[in-house]
């Protein structure tokens, strides 16, 4: 099984930094506030709930950045996002299609589905590679992005 790590964007790392932190920082409001219990039976719940949403919002953050990654696999490409998991059967891939002008793979399939495949553009080949060798009839196009007149 080969694997390839999902190419986050900037904003992307942004988002989940920023939530990540955020997180931590509700997680540490929440159990600060459980501790400094004020006898209040609806603020300890409340701080209790916080603290459970805020440790969830952080793991599932977390694994996103550390779990993200396609999976070639005998039986076709395992997108992980985190916790978060999706197949596509390798039968169902038709093609490729290495748009050069925005620096993206394309995967199509035979229902006619384009799916991008978010992954580093040195990567491309040798994903397409990894893909041959569980389904061979997967072809590999290559846009440059010329218009016909």
């Amino acid at each position: 099984m080969k694997t390839f790590r999902y190419n986050h964007s900037a904003i992307a790392w942004i988002v989940l930094i920023v939530v990540l932190g955020g997180s931590i920082a509700g997680l540490t409001l929440s159990i600060i506030a459980i501790l400094n219990f004020d006898g209040r039976t609806y603020s300890l719940i409340l701080n209790i709930l916080l603290c459970l949403i805020n440790a969830l919002l952080f793991a599932v953050t977390l694994s996103i950045i550390l779990y993200s990654k396609y999976s070639i696999e005998k039986n076709g490409v395992r997108l992980r996002f985190g916790v978060f998991s999706s197949i596509t059967k390798a039968d169902e891939i038709v093609d490729l299609i290495h748009v050069v002008k925005e620096k993206k793979l394309v995967a199509r399939t035979s229902d006619d589905r384009y799916t991008a495949v978010v992954i580093k553009p040195e990567k491309f080949e040798e994903f397409y590679s990894s893909l041959l060798k569980i389904n061979n009839q997967i072809g590999y196009l290559i846009d440059y992005g010329h218009k016909n007149a």
